[in-house]
């Protein structure tokens, strides 16, 4: 069991690299595409924004699959879970922006929205919580598990 949930770490691990590597592709040619043709003050903003953002995404996908490839530790398994976690934040907030209503338009106005957005973030970090936990427990002895948390101390 703990090899088969190894390898299938290494291979979302690669698969993790493989976006990363696609947003710092994506990144440059948003560099290319805002240099070729600059239009106004607010498209330069926000392309120098997700030229920052997909840089910052990139960079970190490739880092965790370095970790999962090169020094697979209970920190490998913590990064893979983070990923999962904001992959669903994502999920749940695309689906949050839908434009077919969830709740009845008069449930609370603006409130229900911030309610919702509220629980995408609940459920996201338990998420992260539970598969770090999940995993950790049964890829590592606790031995291995409680110095680690010692050293992040």
């Amino acid at each position: 069991m703990e090899k088969i949930l190894k390898g299938m770490m290494r291979l979302l691990g690669l698969a993790i690299g493989v976006v990363g590597l696609l947003f710092l592709i994506s990144c440059v040619a948003m560099v290319i595409i805002l240099l070729r043709d600059p239009k106004d003050a607010v498209v330069i903003l926000l392309g120098i924004v997700g030229i920052i953002s997909s840089g910052l995404f990139g960079a970190y996908f490739l880092c965790v699959a370095f970790v999962v490839w090169q020094r697979f530790s209970p920190a490998a398994v913590h990064h893979i879970s983070a990923v999962l976690a904001l992959i669903l934040f994502g999920t749940l907030i695309d689906r949050l922006a839908d434009p077919r209503p969830i709740l009845p338009p008069s449930f609370l106005g603006s409130l229900g929205d911030f309610a919702l957005f509220g629980s995408c973030i609940a459920v996201s970090y338990l998420v992260f919580r539970l598969s770090c936990f999940m995993l950790n427990r049964a890829l590592f002895p606790a031995q291995q598990i409680e110095a680690h948390v010692q050293l992040n101390r």
